[in-house]
């Protein structure tokens, strides 16, 4: 969830113009993260971890706005 966070924000002051190309960028960026980290522990740590970064990767780029 933190990578998803940190994405959303620096690609959210990065691309100040577009909110949905940052979503995009971050929701990406926080899915992967979360199922890379998550995978090692089974599929549904995988499946929260994909969760958890997709709803960061959204809050963190509209939190700059």
């Amino acid at each position: 969830m933190t990578t998803g966070l940190t994405a959303g924000v620096l690609l959210g002051s990065m691309y100040e113009g577009n909110l949905f190309y940052s979503t995009v960028l971050s929701m990406t960026l926080g899915i992967t993260g979360g199922v890379i980290i998550g995978i090692r522990f089974g599929f549904l740590p995988a499946i929260e971890g994909m969760m958890s970064g997709l709803m960061a990767g959204m809050m963190g780029a509209m939190w700059v706005r």
